[in-house]
Order: C-alpha cells, then structure tokens, then sequence
C-alpha cells in the first residue's frame, strides 16, 4: 500500500500512545481494518522510492535474456533467461552453505529450500556422517547485498562479452550495484 502521513500526536491518557494518520491512496482499507483492528499488528512505514528505468536486478535480467539468445544461435539448441541465471547462481561465492541432513530427510529439505524462488538451489554430495547426506543450498538473488550483485553482474558481463552481447560500462555497472546497495539499506 502507498500513502500520505498526514497527522501525529503524542497522548498521556488515558494511556501514553503515539498516533499516526496516514491518507491510504491506492485501496480500500476498510475491509482490512475490520479484520485487523481488534489485535496487534506490524507496522512498516518508509518512505517511497521512485521508479527506477533500469536497476541492478532488470539489468541482469536484460542480460540474461540476451545471453540466452547468443547461446541459443550459438549452440541451435534453445537457453532460457532462467536457465542462464540458474546457473550463475551457482557460480557467485559466499551465497551457499552446506547442511548435514539425515538422508531420508534430503528430498522434504530441498523442496522446502528450492520452494523459496528460481535461484534457491541445492545439490547433494556424500556425508562422512553415515546415513547422512550433505546438501548444499544456495541462496537466490533476491538475497544477495551489494557486494553478491555485483559478482553475479560481473559474472553475467564477463559471459556476455565473451558471446559478444552488448554490455554495460563498468561505470554504468558501478551504478548500478549503487543503486542496489541503496534500496537495500530502505528495506
């Protein structure tokens, strides 16, 4: 929900609150109200960003998209984005950490992992534990801090160039990874 704060006070009684008003633009919050109202809630307020053309995360999106095609002419055989970026997830160091699982547990373990998007993946390999595997989870991208992005915008760069795909200036990749660090430090 976006909004206005529109008004605040401080009471002392018949207790000691503070009370905000905030004009709700974008949905109709009375149904929402009714439900809520009788309990206790989380509150988040911060202020809006606006739209940005083209951040770190579309950007890698653009370039995986791209690197999908020059592969596809490449190799006549047909890439997805999603396929690109599943791989490189797998190739960005310090966005993984191995678990030692009991091995009928493995499959139930994974798909909770895996459930969490398209880069949260996992491998297996053996255990010096016996009946014990040890599973290897790797963190998508929606997880990563400045420095993760910027490796995975790297990594994508460096294979796009090295397709001949049309890629960002290092400045332009600097930017980028600035701007990704910021709307990290607003959430």
């Amino acid at each position: 929900m976006t909004g206005r704060l529109v008004d605040y006070r401080r009471t002392s009684w018949p207790k000691r609150a503070q009370l905000v008003t905030i004009d709700i633009r974008d949905a109709d919050f009375a149904e929402s109200f009714d439900r809520l109202k009788d309990g206790e809630v989380t509150v988040t307020i911060r202020k809006r960003s606006g739209h940005r053309s083209l951040d770190a995360n579309k950007y890698a999106w653009l370039l995986m998209d791209r690197i999908a095609q020059a592969l596809t002419v490449r190799d006549a055989k047909p890439y997805s984005a999603v396929d690109i970026y599943r791989d490189a997830i797998l190739e960005i160091p310090g966005v993984s950490e191995i678990f030692t699982v009991r091995q009928d547990a493995v499959a139930r373990f994974r798909a909770g992992w895996e459930h969490n998007g398209l880069g949260w993946q996992s491998r297996t390999m053996p255990s010096r534990v016996p009946g014990h595997v040890d599973v290897i989870l790797y963190y998508g991208s929606s997880s990563y801090d400045s420095r993760q992005m910027g490796a995975l915008l790297d990594y994508l760069i460096s294979l796009g160039e090295s397709l001949g795909v049309e890629t960002a200036t290092p400045e332009e990749r600097d930017r980028l990874c600035s701007l990704w660090a910021q709307a990290e430090k607003e959430k």
